[in-house]
């Protein structure tokens, strides 16, 4: 089996009758298709495995990247818990840059048994580590400082000595590497939107919205909802 034929079934007799709207049977085709390609020769289907991670990841290929944009997960089950499989078998043998793409795979399928902060710090202390690399280990703080405030201004829920590490280590990043603006534009709001919170918790305040605006930081609230059990 070639790529192109491989990619063929995936997105002609997948992605085409599910946007058709017939779920179910893209769902059986999609099963019917891995029943063969199960028998394919395992070295095979890892060099196929290759080419599609490379073209989701990296050079986003509308073909692949289609598959996102159905509204049912980042790639079909089928195909997701034998990729996902293989690029563990990768992450394992310390091989980049598929230790990268088990993370993008991971935290886009949501796989919540996966610690994708591990894989992300593996590939970015790697000795072959990429830009992609280095940015998405940025962007994964940027995160964490992105969680913690999500309850804003009710309270913080990450500990104040796990945000100034997160802080203290994304700024060593920064010096050290050459960081996207958008992501440094990011993370530098929530150094102060931070600063602002931590001053606020210890002023007799009330309005932390007021506060920020008073302070030059545009706050926009998360609101929060609560439900009666």
């Amino acid at each position: 089996m070639n790529y192109t034929s491989f990619i063929k079934h995936l997105y002609d007799d997948y992605v085409d009758i599910w946007e058709k709207g017939f779920k179910k049977e893209a769902n059986k085709s999609i099963r019917d298709f891995f029943l063969i390609f199960d028998k394919i020769d395992q070295a095979e289907q890892y060099k196929l495995f290759y080419k599609f991670c490379e073209d989701y990841c990296d050079n986003n290929v509308e073909q692949v990247t289609k598959l996102r944009e159905r509204g049912n997960g980042a790639v079909p089950y089928e195909l997701a818990k034998r990729m996902l499989s293989y690029l563990e078998k990768c992450y394992e043998e310390n091989l980049m840059p598929q230790i990268r793409w088990y993370y993008e795979m991971a935290y886009d399928i949501g796989v919540k048994s996966i610690n994708t902060s591990e894989i992300i710090s593996k590939a970015y202390n790697h000795k072959d580590s990429d830009k992609k690399s280095i940015n998405l280990m940025f962007s994964s703080k940027v995160g964490t400082l992105s969680w913690g405030s999500h309850h804003f201004p009710e309270g913080c829920i990450v500990g104040k000595e796990t945000i100034e590490k997160t802080i203290k280590s994304a700024k060593e990043m920064i010096a050290k590497h050459e960081i996207k603006d958008e992501l440094k534009n990011e993370f530098f709001y929530y150094c102060k939107l931070y600063e602002l919170w931590w001053e606020f918790e210890k002023n007799d305040v009330t309005d932390f919205i007021d506060f920020c605006n008073k302070n030059g930081l545009k706050f926009d609230e998360i609101k929060a909802y609560y439900y009666d059990r």
